[in-house]
């Protein structure tokens, strides 16, 4: 199911080229989504609780889905998660854990920690290219995501 909102995907990775093929690869999509990115795990945190400098909530639009890097400085990806699900306003958002590391350590922490999706960055170029277009069709085209009201996702009454 899909609806005419403009769609944002927030990018949390510190990889300059991969936010870079990520951004390529969207602007190949039919769907027309605005790319927001953040460098590391603090920076996410920062732009979800709409702390400066991503306070302005036009300029940095509550996303429909959040790519997560887990190899970052400051704040990795997995603590990043952690505190991210204990926030009311992400319970519900969707996230999607994009990195380098196949290890099933990795994978199994991630889920534990409430990550919607665990994808190995593919190393060619248009193989990650065409990752980034099936997760977005999936993500943004197929997938009901819950209720969102701009800045947080609806919790029901027996979640919040």
């Amino acid at each position: 199911m899909t609806d005419s909102k403009h769609k944002v995907i927030l990018v949390a990775d510190d990889s300059e080229s991969d936010r870079d093929i990520i951004e390529r690869a969207l602007r190949k999509s039919r769907m027309h989504c605005t790319l927001k990115e953040v460098c590391d795990g603090e920076q996410l945190l920062m732009y979800l609780q709409r702390q400066p400098p991503f306070d302005d909530k036009q300029t940095y639009p509550w996303p429909d889905l959040v790519l997560l890097d887990i190899n970052m400085p400051r704040l990795n990806g997995k603590e990043a998660l952690r505190q991210l699900r204990q926030l009311d306003s992400c319970k519900l958002l969707p996230v999607v854990i994009l990195t380098t590391s196949s290890r099933d350590k990795d994978v199994l922490e991630s889920y534990q920690l409430g990550v919607n999706g665990y994808i190995t960055k593919p190393i060619e170029s248009k193989d990650f290219i065409s990752a980034i277009l099936q997760l977005e069709s999936f993500w943004l085209g197929l997938a009901v995501r819950p209720p969102s009201r701009g800045d947080s996702y609806e919790l029901p009454d027996n979640m919040g």
